[in-house]
Parts: structure tokens; sequence; C-alpha cells
């Protein structure tokens, strides 16, 4: 097994994958290490990449809220952070060199087939530019009530 003290767990869309979350805290607690989980919000070039985006906001608020809620439920430690970039690719790719995590877990499974082209390009920018180990999770399953979370 290879070393994984800190797990970006990169998050997208309106839930989390309970999967994605169970590999990475998994992974993190195996080494008495955390979780740190990472929302990004794509801003498009029309704004300022500083721009409040209320709706994608509050998509992202609820989406971490359900994470540390599953780190309460497994005991498992987690910094949740909402990072606004104009794609989600890079934006990973430096949190995880700024937070010198071992492991970069992409939650991919809950992206509606709209954001498809987005989910390629992270995907693949990821693979092609960390310096560190990645797994994507595609999983069906959601943390349980979230379509209903408020």
């Amino acid at each position: 097994m290879f070393p994984t003290k800190r797990v970006l767990l990169a998050v997208k869309g309106d839930s989390v994958s309970e999967d994605a979350f169970h590999l990475a805290s998994t992974l993190a607690k195996q080494a008495k290490g955390t979780v740190l989980a990472a929302y990004v919000i794509e801003v498009k070039r029309s704004l300022p990449v500083d721009a409040e985006i209320p709706i994608e906001t509050t998509r992202s608020e609820k989406v971490l809220s359900q994470i540390e809620n599953l780190a309460k439920t497994s005991k498992c430690p987690v910094e949740a952070n909402i990072l606004q970039s104009r794609q989600a690719g890079p934006a990973i790719v430096q949190e995880a060199i700024n937070k010198e995590v071992d492991l970069i877990v992409a939650d991919i499974g809950n992206i509606s087939v709209n954001t498809g082209d987005s989910i390629s390009q992270m995907s693949s920018y990821i693979l092609h530019n960390a310096s560190c180990r990645v797994i994507f999770c595609h999983g069906e399953q959601s943390f349980p009530g979230a379509e209903n979370a408020d």
C-alpha cells in the first residue's frame, strides 16, 4: 500500500458519491491522515474569476456539508474548501500541490450528461499534470437523502 496521509477528494455536481468518500476516507484513515475535500466552481470567462455565484456557492456548500456529515459518521478528519477557477482540472492539481497531497480521488459519478465535456477535460488535465497518484471514482450511489437535503 502507498502512503496516503493527505487525500484530496475532488467533487463537483449536486451530491457526493458515498463510494468516493468512503474510498478517500478509508485510505486516509489507514495512514492516520486527513481527507481534504475540494469543490471547484467553474467560473465563465465573462465573469471575474472571484465573482459571487450564489447558486453554485449554495450547491457547493450543500455537497461539502454532506461530506462533513459522512466524515463525522466515519470518524475521519476532513477539511473542506470551495475553489473558484476557469477550469476544474488546473484548480485540483494546484490544490494538490499546495496541500502536498499523496492522492487525488476525483468523484465523477454524479455529473449530468450536460457537463460531460467538462469532466473529460478535467480528468485528462489531472492525469497529465498531477504530481501524485490519482483515482477516478464513478459511482451511481449518492449520499442518502442528498436529493432532499437543504
